[in-house]
């Protein structure tokens, strides 16, 4: 990931301006997007060696070859007591050897079983003064209290569609597959990456956009309750969609300034919020969870198919504009 998309996050901010007053011991990185919890972890793990971090000088290059000998790194979901924990809180005794400090890294810390997260307890809480903890997790659940409780949190901000169109189409995704990757990951560039490689949905999407742009009354439900749009294997995608295209609609018509996931099609969006209120909208999107919660207790696809189109003309003719 680019450097200067993680540098507009506001936790890399929060991060920069403790580089600056003094790095405190222990910080908890959050994200549901892994890529971008992983990009900022390595790039602090630069900025606390290199502060231009440059990532060609031969600290930036040795730390990303895995081969810095103040930096470690480890996964949660694979580490285990004997084999990883214990080790690595040995070296958080020894001095540094290049520079001031050290910097323990755990992705996926939430994965961490009980054993080793209660085993790294005391040292997390009151490690050497020469030792930063770096702790990356996709939410605070899997995390004991008593370790969420001794670091600071920094809570990574989404993406923006435009950021995550950047990254795909630099990595060579095709632009129009990458727009619609974009808007699928909802500021998630772990999401949209997945999608873009998971093959083309393009004639998906747009025929969930047109459905949801001509959706106008009771009477067209039962057409568009049968098509492909609807079957077991597809229904979850379009629910998918139809929250995208609802929540990008909700947006246009409040004036919002954060930016739509669907890039470049305001035009169309403004003719799905047709006919809608804000109250509307709100009404619309609850009738989407509502239809996934159905399908969670294996509710009949047709009904749920049926009942969240309903559920959509519904909030509109409900809190139609005057």
């Amino acid at each position: 990931m680019n450097i200067e998309i993680v540098r507009k996050n506001s936790a890399w901010k929060r991060f920069q301006e403790d580089l600056r007053k003094g790095l405190g011991h222990a910080y908890i990185v959050i994200g549901e997007d892994s890529e971008l919890v992983s990009s900022f972890l390595y790039f602090a793990s630069l900025a606390c060696f290199c502060p231009t971090i440059c990532c060609e000088c031969a600290t930036c290059q040795s730390i990303a070859e895995g081969s810095h000998p103040d930096v470690f790194w480890g996964d949660g979901g694979k580490m285990k007591v004997k084999e990883d924990v214990e080790p690595m809180l040995e070296r958080v005794e020894v001095k540094p050897i290049q520079g001031d400090k050290k910097v323990f890294i755990i992705e996926n810390a939430d994965k961490l079983n009980v054993v080793c997260q209660n085993k790294l307890l005391k040292t997390f809480e009151e490690p050497p003064p020469h030792v930063t903890f770096l702790l990356g997790a996709s939410g605070e659940s899997g995390l004991l209290a008593t370790i969420r409780s001794r670091g600071k949190k920094l809570l990574l901000d989404t993406l923006s569609s435009e950021d995550i169109l950047t990254e795909l189409t630099e990595d060579g995704t095709d632009y129009d597959t990458a727009s619609l990757s974009a808007a699928y990951g909802m500021g998630n560039l772990t999401k949209a990456r997945l999608f873009s490689q998971g093959g083309d949905y393009r004639d998906r999407f747009e025929q969930v956009f047109l459905m949801m742009m001509q959706l106008k009354k009771s009477s067209q439900i039962a057409q568009y309750a049968v098509g492909e749009n609807f079957t077991k294997d597809n229904i979850g995608m379009t629910l998918d969609f139809m929250e995208i295209l609802l929540s990008d609609a909700m947006k246009l018509l409040l004036g919002s300034t954060a930016s739509t996931c669907t890039v470049g099609r305001e035009n169309d969006l403004m003719r799905v919020s047709s006919g809608f209120t804000a109250a509307g909208l709100a009404m619309a999107l609850e009738a989407i969870q509502k239809a996934r919660e159905q399908l969670n207790f294996y509710v009949n696809v047709a009904n749920v198919a049926n009942g969240v189109l309903f559920g959509i003309l519904e909030a509109r003719y409900k809190w139609q504009k005057k």
